[in-house]
């Protein structure tokens, strides 16, 4: 048998051996991570601001990007930085403005927006990003994030007027596996 044939056989064998069996990362289910439950929280120093950078509310694809200038009405907004601290390795599934809120002094905010610090977003998503309708569609900022136990995301809340010198909490929805069922029947 020459050389040639020899080779192209064990390369035959080679490659169906790797397509009949499975990887172990196939194998293993793909972990949803909470943002309650997931993380470490640490919040920043908290600010104010009078003008923010914010995107258009539509996909990044159809707006190219664009950005506007949001001025506060009044009050200035307050940015709130956020780091969280992976505690699993796992897919953060979406990070929606929404699911943030901010207590101070028993007002109630719910956030207007977020931009990433770390990691480093794409030049197209460094503003503060509301989704459209308070749907997030694939490829916008914050749509499924694979991160790592440790790894740190870095970000920035954007609300309308907090007292910086009264106690800010910042809440957050967690998730709430529901079965469905049927009803009467």
């Amino acid at each position: 048998m020459s050389s040639t044939k020899a080779i192209c056989i064990y390369c035959l064998l080679t490659a169906t051996t790797l397509c009949l069996v499975p990887s172990g990362t196939l194998l293993t289910e793909e972990t949803q991570l909470d943002l309650k439950t997931d993380f470490d929280w640490a919040l920043g120093q908290i600010r104010s601001e009078a003008t923010v950078r914010r995107e258009m509310p539509v996909c990044v694809g159809l707006s190219r990007g664009k950005d506007a200038e949001l001025n506060s009405e009044g009050e200035p907004f307050t940015v709130v930085p956020l780091t969280l601290t992976a505690k699993n390795t796992g897919m953060l599934d979406a990070i929606v403005p929404e699911f943030f809120l901010a207590r101070s002094d028993m007002v109630y905010r719910i956030c207007l927006g977020f931009r990433f610090l770390e990691p480093k977003p794409s030049t197209l998503m460094a503003d503060f990003h509301p989704p459209f309708n308070g749907n997030v569609w694939p490829g916008h900022a914050g749509d499924r994030l694979q991160v790592e136990k440790g790894e740190s995301i870095v970000i920035e809340l954007l609300f309308e007027h907090l007292y910086l010198n009264k106690v800010t909490d910042v809440l957050v929805m967690t998730s709430l596996n529901l079965v469905p069922r049927v009803v009467g029947g």
